[in-house]
């Protein structure tokens, strides 16, 4: 039984073996069965008796066929029965040839049903090409010298098919192209992949169908198997997302049902994960549950999305774009799957970027660049963020209420690498804002406070203290006293209360918007957390008595459950606990806690990371303390 992916070379591996064996010439019988139903498999048999001459050429097919099972199970002589892409094994249940010492029976299917593997069969999957034979088959089959760098990258583009090898080798050479060339027009959007192989009466090797003539067949079969237009439906989500792992969750998020079940006939949760295990049986996805990861190859998603018009595009694409969001948490503790959801975020802005801009700009724009932001990765949140602002100007103007938003986050995005330029785009921002929506528009306050953060006099703190009072009156007046904004402007009161030395009331303050958080938010909200952590900062800075290094530690147990281990945060409030014990004159535990918190910092960012740098700057630091102490521990008299 040979199984596989429909292009992986089943056919020709089977006809290879069929070649061989008539080859030596000891083969009385050879049958070769395009399996098309049940009739065609009765039809070559009831042939094939008649060729024996064990039936007269006027007996019923049924029993021509009958006949030839009794003969394949007596003789001595030997035989090789080919069934090639067997696409339902029920429908030939009992026309199966007997196992017999003089015989031989090959199989090919797009199917991996476990009935496949009983008994004496043997189901022996047929992969894709690795990337060596990739290469080696474009350079042998192109027909003219090709660099190896360019075959590399065209197998990729390719995913290392055998059949879009082949035919992609053929095009390049009737149209007498190269492969720099065919991959400028394999990743034009405006071709279909009908536009980029040959027509079939053009096709290599004795191929018989295009690449998407070769998958419609599955396509059909798997609408058949569940309730009519699921499959349908499933695959013009999967070709939106990441080839490699779209999460098996995101088929089960709210948006993803909603439309596959009203697009196909209705059905449930169960019905979407049976016409994924069906897909699965039929090679067009592999959906494994113990990952929970939905795989599929690339082409594959070419040829569905080659049958989709503008209108279909727009709607999927806010279909994915929702289900992302949904199963996208505020704080992912998984990094992986963090990974995966941007991975599959950019695949779905590289496939449909425009619908989802205009008229309106989904947030799963921002939802990406916050991630990136979390992760430390402030250059490629920048580059996106940059990309979508261009975007919008040409799409939706720059006065655009979500224009304006895409700078802020811009802003947010530069600031670590480039702190003026971000102070600078916000009070850019800041003009527009009240120029477009008034002084008392959320958007406006929010920009204020980005602006007074990063202009503040830090010679004259009192003025920055009452220029804050000022604008927190004005939020709770037009806000109210709950809103997020207005938190965040209090919490920044709190700040300079302590940058000018009222470390009293800067910690009133922060214990009201801590309460206000908890009770709004709840205690693991991350702005929650992080407040809790000013708190903390503030206490340890001021010599307010208190436990630092207990506070610390089991602030940072919270972390370490709703954001994991390895969350900048996390890293963060664990740099803080490490100075709190230290603060406490444990220098040795401090050095201690740097060195492994160095090693994790290395882990997870890099060693020239500069978050790297600064630990090993503060486990110096430590690690000085404990040596002096040594020092004079040594030089002390003893008695």
């Amino acid at each position: 039984m040979l199984s596989g992916l429909g292009g992986v070379g089943k056919t020709q591996i089977a006809a290879a073996f069929a070649r061989q064996a008539a080859g030596r010439g000891d083969l009385k019988l050879l049958v070769w069965i395009p399996v098309y139903g049940l009739d065609s498999i009765i039809t070559a048999y009831a042939e094939a008796a008649r060729a024996l001459a064990i039936v007269d050429d006027q007996a019923h097919p049924q029993q021509a066929a009958d006949q030839l099972m009794v003969w394949l199970e007596q003789t001595d002589q030997n035989w090789l029965i080919v069934w090639d892409k067997l696409d339902s094994p029920a429908d030939a249940a009992d026309w199966w040839p007997p196992v017999s010492t003089h015989g031989r029976t090959i199989v090919t299917t797009r199917r991996r049903d476990a009935v496949l593997d009983v008994g004496h069969r043997t189901l022996i999957t047929v992969d894709l090409f690795t990337a060596d034979e990739s290469v080696a088959y474009l350079r042998r089959a192109v027909g003219k010298p090709v660099q190896r760098q360019h075959a590399v990258a065209l197998a990729k583009d390719l995913d290392h098919l055998p059949l879009a090898l082949a035919q992609a080798a053929a095009f390049i050479r009737d149209r007498e192209l190269d492969c720099v060339t065919y991959r400028r027009r394999l990743s034009d959007v405006r071709l279909s992949l009908a536009d980029v192989v040959p027509p079939e009466d053009g096709l290599p090797d004795n191929h018989r169908t295009t690449l998407a003539a070769t998958w419609a067949l599955s396509i059909e079969a798997a609408d058949k198997a569940g309730p009519p237009g699921l499959a349908h439906s499933i695959l013009h989500l999967v070709c939106l997302l990441q080839p490699e792992a779209i999460p098996l969750d995101f088929f089960t998020s709210t948006p993803a049902i909603d439309y596959i079940t009203l697009e196909g006939e209705l059905g449930q949760e169960s019905d979407i994960l049976d016409v994924l295990h069906t897909l699965d049986r039929l090679n067009l996805v592999t959906c494994n549950q113990r990952t929970a990861l939905v795989q599929t190859h690339v082409l594959i998603q070419r040829v569905i999305r080659d049958d989709l018009d503008a209108d279909s595009l727009d709607v999927l694409a806010w279909i994915a774009a929702d289900a992302l969001l949904e199963i996208w948490p505020e704080v992912e503790p998984d990094r992986l799957r963090e990974q995966m959801l941007r991975a599959n975020t950019l695949v779905l802005f590289e496939a449909a970027r425009a619908y989802l801009i205009e008229p309106r700009t989904h947030r799963l724009h921002f939802r990406i660049t916050d991630s990136l932001v979390e992760a430390g990765n402030h250059d490629a949140a920048t580059a996106i963020l940059r990309q979508l602002l261009a975007e919008q100007t040409g799409l939706i103007g720059a006065d655009h209420v979500d224009s304006l938003t895409t700078r802020r986050h811009l802003a947010d995005a530069m600031e670590e690498n480039d702190p003026r330029e971000a102070a600078a785009a916000y009070r850019r921002l800041l003009d527009d804002c009240v120029r477009i929506m008034g002084p008392e528009h959320s958007y406006t306050l929010v920009t204020r406070c980005e602006v007074m953060k990063r202009d503040a006099d830090h010679d004259n703190p009192q003025h920055t203290v009452a220029r804050f009072e000022e604008l927190l009156g004005d939020c709770r007046r037009i806000l109210g006293p709950d809103d997020p904004v207005t938190l965040g402007v209090q919490a920044s009161l709190a700040n300079w209360h302590g940058e000018t030395g009222h470390f009293d009331a800067a910690n009133e303050v922060y214990h009201e918007v801590l309460a206000a958080e908890t009770r709004i938010f709840g205690p693991d909200h991350p702005t929650t957390l992080r407040t809790r952590n000013n708190v903390l900062c503030l206490q340890q800075d001021s010599g307010i008595p208190l436990n630092g290094s207990v506070s610390f530690r089991e602030l940072a147990e919270e972390y370490t459950r709703v954001f994991g281990p390895d969350h900048p945060r996390t890293l963060a409030t664990r740099a803080n606990l490490a100075s709190a014990i230290g603060a406490e004159g444990d220098a040795e535990g401090a050095a201690d806690a740097c060195r492994t918190l160095l090693d994790d910092y290395a882990r997870v960012y890099g060693a020239d990371h500069f978050e790297v740098l600064v630990m090993r700057l503060a486990l110096s630091y430590w690690q000085a303390h404990v040596d002096a102490a040594r020092r004079t521990n040594d030089l002390s008299p003893k008695r």
